[in-house]
């Protein structure tokens, strides 16, 4: 007798839980034709009385932190970087989105997800949760808890990144619950074409 391993990666067949960034059975997808800023969040896709904070292209030289916050290589290799935010007026909420374009999925299969570009130092006093996601083809997200000095509170941001053909993506909240981040992040995904 033999048991039927599923999904079973080498057996020609890209089955459920499988993807092209973790399984040569599955076909990689083609890349994207769009630019980041057709990506991008606006004020239809983010809740009722947000303004936008910022909407820009941006440079590598503006996120380049990979020696200071220990970023793998790979994550810097993208061609095309974007990033839109927005703000809830008299309030501390806030949501942020940053997209890069790779010139191929070959640079994004490489990318090593434990830390991301939004993710700053783990040594801190910031405490990280893990929290498993499904959207795209990878995809980790995260309850980061910061400690508000001299005062006995905290606020929690969620960040998510996820990666769909040749496009990576974080969105976080600040402020704001999960589910919330999970629907802008399913937003997000379903404009790449």
């Amino acid at each position: 007798m033999h048991d039927e391993i599923i999904p079973c990666c080498g057996n020609k067949i890209c089955e459920d839980g499988e993807n092209f960034l973790i399984c040569n059975d599955c076909i990689e997808p083609r890349k994207t034709a769009m630019k980041p800023s057709e990506l991008a969040f606006d004020l239809k896709d983010i809740p009722d009385n947000y303004i936008i904070k910022e909407r820009r292209h941006i440079s590598k030289s503006e996120v380049n932190v990979s020696e200071a916050y220990n970023i793998s290589k790979e994550l810097m290799q993208w061609n095309e970087g974007y990033i839109a935010s927005f703000t809830k007026e008299d309030s501390f909420n806030a949501i942020g989105q940053r997209i890069y374009i790779y010139p191929a999925t070959e640079n994004i299969a490489k990318m090593d997800f434990s830390q991301g570009i939004f993710l700053m130092d783990e040594n801190s006093l910031d405490t990280y949760e893990k929290i498993p996601c499904d959207i795209g083809d990878k995809c980790i997200s995260w309850k980061i808890t910061y400690p508000i000095e001299g005062e006995h509170k905290e606020v929690t941001t969620y960040a998510l990144y996820f990666v769909k053909m040749n496009v990576y993506e974080d969105i976080f909240v600040f402020g704001l619950d999960y589910e919330l981040l999970v629907d802008l992040a399913k937003k997000a995904e379903a404009k790449i074409k």
